[in-house]
């Protein structure tokens, strides 16, 4: 299959637009997912203007505002989407994002706050597990935060939104114009029915950011070039320079899962299914089953390669995180893992690169999505100064933020440091997926359990205490129950 690849301009690359959102990507941790016990840290806000004061939430994640006044917008039940008719608010954010990425958010704050120094933001960042866990009774509280990360699916967004607990954006993104900018196929994502029966098609109840995070490869270039073999394409390819890997004594395949990662399993699938049939069964086709994805295909391949000695040492023992720090210090020549994995300051980025290996038939086939969902909480005050933010973080100014800090931008241009070779390699891998129309969400989207009942049985197969077949007979039967569920709420 030959296809058009439109070359990266020196000046300004269009970036991947169509992709399917996914906060399923976790951070620069290198983790695998989000599930991390580590303690809240607490978000400062950092106001532009005359206004210098910080607002800072306390570790019990208090998310309280410093003002009372509300949108006028908000109270009326019309739309204000004029920051100076506003007033003088505080809006609380929550996110997970830490380190180099948290520099990332943080900077994409502060620039809205620049632009609007009326509408403040209290940042509150914990970890992923813990905003997962408690949305539901915090979206309840009278303090409830204005705006919050959420995950896609039904294990997240899905039960918010048929729960009420966070803001129909349809009137939002009718103000705004968000469908003239916004791919369907992220839009989908962030969409339920108003009775809560169906994912993809429905009201929009949560933004993307401008950022997108696909599951990709990257490699070691050293290690790599040491065995004077060029860089794969396909699969085929690939396992063949994982065996000269294997034989110069080099770990060929970063893996830890101690964290229960599924980043190597879906981009397996991503190569060896349908991606229709992927599609379909998350978005809860009863005429599609999970034999058809590839997945038990996946799994097996997974377990051939852990018999054959190509993953980290005694990854049992080993989180994914664990896992990349030792990729990041040239231990392993490939890492299965999200976009963004070597943060734009690593002071070795230049060693690594980025690959997605296409299908037999040349498709190029990807998980992936935008970095971050954010939704709206429906007991929030300042609704309309909410959704100003929503509004921002998808922006051109957004997009722009996202590559100086050397990330793959969506939504819109930017303009892409030519000097920065992995991040080119990230964008023009995401273009081909995009012309290909080979984005799939990610599995653990379709139903409540399915993450867990994906993460654990891939961590049978590989401990020999369940076949490849059993775990897609686990999936199928997670899969029918939720439906049996859903045809009876």
């Amino acid at each position: 299959m030959q296809r058009s690849i439109k070359r990266l301009a020196p000046i300004a690359l269009v970036a991947a637009t169509a992709l399917v959102l996914g906060a399923c990507a976790p951070g620069g941790s290198g983790s695998d997912n989000k599930t991390t016990d580590t303690a809240t840290t607490a978000g400062t806000d950092t106001t532009a203007g005359a206004d210098t004061t910080s607002d800072t939430a306390t570790e019990t994640g208090d998310t309280t505002g410093t003002d009372t006044t509300q949108d006028t917008g908000s109270q009326t039940g019309g739309i204000v989407t004029d920051a100076a008719q506003m007033g003088e608010v505080t809006i609380t954010l929550v996110d997970f994002w830490r380190d180099a990425e948290g520099d990332w958010m943080q900077a994409s704050v502060d620039a809205f706050q620049a632009k609007y120094p009326n509408i403040h933001v209290n940042r509150v960042v914990q970890d992923w597990s813990q905003i997962m866990d408690t949305a539901p009774l915090r979206l309840v509280e009278d303090d409830a935060p204005d705006v919050l990360t959420v995950n896609n699916g039904w294990q997240s967004l899905g039960a918010l939104a048929k729960g009420g607990l966070v803001v129909n954006l349809d009137p939002y993104a009718e103000a705004y114009g968000w469908d003239e900018f916004m791919p369907t196929t992220i839009k989908r994502q962030v969409t339920f029915t108003t009775d809560g029966k169906t994912m993809g098609a429905g009201s929009l109840w949560a933004a993307p950011s401008a950022r997108v995070q696909n599951i990709g490869i990257y490699y070691n270039k050293t290690l790599l070039a040491s065995l004077g073999v060029e860089v794969p394409t396909t699969l085929a390819e690939f396992e063949a320079v994982c065996e000269a890997a294997k034989a110069a004594g080099i770990t060929p395949v970063t893996y830890g899962e101690t964290d229960k990662p599924i980043a190597t399993l879906f981009a397996l699938q991503d190569i060896l299914g349908d991606k229709d049939a992927i599609s379909d069964f998350i978005y809860g086709s009863p005429d599609v089953k999970v034999a058809d994805t590839g997945l038990g295909e996946a799994a097996a391949r997974m377990l051939e390669w852990s018999d054959k000695g190509w993953f980290t040492e005694n990854y049992q023992g080993l989180s994914s995180g664990d896992a990349n720090a030792k990729f990041l210090e040239g231990e392993s020549l490939f890492s299965f893992f999200y976009s963004g994995l070597v943060p734009g300051d690593q002071a070795n980025r230049d060693e690594f690169g980025y690959l997605q290996l296409t299908q037999d038939s040349g498709l190029m086939v990807a998980t992936g999505a935008p970095a971050d969902n954010l939704a709206i909480g429906a007991k929030s005050q300042h609704k309309d100064a909410a959704a100003l933010l929503l509004d921002f973080l998808m922006s051109e100014e957004a997009a722009q933020i996202t590559v100086d800090f050397g990330y793959m931008p969506s939504l819109h241009e930017a303009n892409v440091p030519q000097d920065d070779a992995l991040i080119v390699q990230e964008v023009e891998a995401a273009q081909v997926t995009e012309a290909d129309n080979g984005y799939v969400p990610y599995l653990d989207w379709t139903t409540p359990t399915m993450w867990d009942t994906v993460s654990t049985q891939i961590q049978l197969v590989l401990a020999r205490q369940a076949t490849p077949d059993e775990m897609v007979a686990a999936v199928q039967a997670d899969f029918d129950a939720f439906l049996a569920e859903q045809a009876e709420g």
